[in-house]
């Protein structure tokens, strides 16, 4: 039998587990302090921004935007949007240009992509970037987000 524990090693990311693991006890506290936020226009920064896997396996663009304000500070808006087709390449980019980072956001290819987010991000904590965020539904029952406005510290 093979050592499961070796295998998990060499597969996962551990570290990156850990400080996710470290991020949702502080994001969201229990289980029963979490709270769904629902639609509206909020105050928002970006926590999180980053291109992913989904639970398919499937390139998927994940943000966190954290509410700022009001009767939700400190909740979680979540977007997740995949990178499958070119309609939803182009609502992510778009999105992410609205983050007005001053990064030229364009596609080309999934590494190149993970990287240009990494660049956004780290420019958006850099600057002290928010957002007025218009947190809706569409006519299809589908979340929609619009950036309204930014904010710089």
């Amino acid at each position: 039998m093979t050592n499961i524990f070796a295998k998990w090693k060499n597969t996962v990311d551990v570290e990156g587990l850990k400080k996710d693991f470290e991020n949702a006890k502080s994001n969201t506290g229990s289980a029963s302090d979490r709270v769904e936020v629902p639609h509206g226009t909020y105050e928002v920064a970006v926590e999180k921004l980053e291109l992913k896997e989904s639970k398919k396996g499937d390139p998927m663009v994940s943000i966190w935007f954290k509410v700022l304000a009001g009767q939700y500070e400190g909740q979680i808006i979540f977007y997740n949007k995949l990178m499958t087709r070119g309609f939803w390449i182009h609502q992510n980019v778009e999105l992410i240009r609205a983050l007005e980072s001053g990064v030229v956001v364009d596609f080309e290819d999934f590494e190149p992509f993970h990287n240009i987010l990494c660049e956004v991000h780290d420019t958006i904590k850099a600057e002290g970037l928010e957002y007025a965020l218009e947190y809706s539904k569409n006519s299809k029952g589908f979340d929609e987000y619009k950036i309204v406005e930014v904010f710089q510290d």
